[in-house]
């Protein structure tokens, strides 16, 4: 969260991300999805996020991974006819964190697989992080699994200004130890 800039445009889901770091699985903050355009921070406060909860409990079994990989590791899982060693490692989880949740819209299976994963999740008061380019409601899914993904919080990340783009662009100069002016930041900003 220390290197996360946070602006009018993300401030929203920078505090729900704090918010779900130190109090998971609550009813309030389950699920969080967070979706803007690509890259405007959703990987970053995923990371955050599963970094704090580590860092306040080492023991917690945090998941990040993208919706790319759960498809792969579905149809692995089903290619090796063993659905129930997928199942156990997902559904065994204190905090899922799945990036880009739109590859899993339109795989029939992997939706199915994905609601029953969730409703576990859920039901057992564990914590569901995702990200997404799109709405909820923009993703192909049926109502059902658009409600559940309705029921906690969702935000959005808009575009930043110029000056937080330009304290990103510092920030990252900085951390790097880079040596570029602050003009060439502005022009690049």
């Amino acid at each position: 969260f220390e290197n996360f800039i946070e602006s009018p445009s993300n401030r929203f889901a920078y505090k729900a991300a704090q918010a779900v770091s130190k109090k998971l699985g609550a009813r309030e903050n389950n699920p969080l999805v967070i979706y803007s355009s690509p890259g405007l921070g959703k990987t970053h406060l995923l990371h955050a996020i599963g970094n704090q909860i580590l860092k306040d409990n080492p023991s917690a079994k945090v998941l990040y991974m993208s919706g790319e990989e759960f498809v792969s590791e579905y149809i692995e899982a089903l290619q090796n006819k063993d659905p129930e060693s997928f199942r156990r490692k997902y559904r065994t989880l204190d905090c899922f964190l799945m990036d880009d949740i739109q590859f899993v819209s339109g795989k029939e299976q992997c939706t199915i697989e994905f609601f029953n994963t969730f409703n576990a999740l859920f039901e057992s008061k564990k914590q569901i992080v995702l990200s997404s380019d799109r709405t909820p409601q923009q993703l192909e899914w049926n109502e059902r699994l658009s409600s559940r993904l309705l029921s906690g919080i969702t935000t959005e990340i808009k575009r930043p200004n110029l000056e937080t783009r330009i304290a990103i662009l510092r920030q990252k100069r900085d951390s790097i130890n880079f040596d570029i002016g602050d003009d060439v930041l502005a022009f690049i900003a």
